[in-house]
């Protein structure tokens, strides 16, 4: 990434990621049918994951959104943002799509959504975080070097 690029240059929008794991989970579920999860956890157990990744992302969106920056990947970043949710994590929003998918995952498909987690964090960690982080520093300098601390 050169410097005077003007955003973090993600390689896929990020729900897409997430959506696109749970729908292939889905589909293979469909037709591979595993066993399922009785029926008390793959209701009480996603909806717990679902709230709170749900909640987390509002949390993280709204905090932006007061800093009057956007969590959108594909707009210029204009304030680091370290507080609400982004004192305990750098990417409280990817993580609170990973709950919800988790959610999701074991309503239907717990098996195949549990063997796609891995690729997930992967293409989020190398394709969009490490870009944006590269991002942020080269924009933000020493601020972001100390908030990554």
């Amino acid at each position: 990434m050169t410097e005077d690029k003007q955003t973090a240059g993600v390689l896929i929008y990020p729900p897409a990621v997430y959506l696109g794991a749970l729908l292939i989970s889905i589909v293979l579920q469909f037709f591979y049918p595993l066993p399922q999860l009785p029926y008390a956890p793959r209701v009480t157990l996603p909806a717990l994951f679902v709230a709170a990744g749900s909640a987390l992302i509002v949390w993280s969106f709204n905090t932006l959104r007061r800093a009057r920056t956007s969590p959108n990947p594909y707009t210029p970043t204009v304030l680091l943002v370290k507080h609400g949710p982004f004192r305990f994590s750098r990417n409280p929003g990817y993580a609170g799509m990973g709950l919800i998918y988790l959610g999701l995952g074991f309503i239907g498909c717990p098996v195949f959504a549990l063997v796609f987690l891995p690729f997930i964090f992967a293409i989020v960690h190398f394709g969009i975080i490490l870009r944006d982080e590269r991002y942020l520093a080269a924009k933000f300098g020493a601020e972001y070097r100390e908030y990554r601390m």
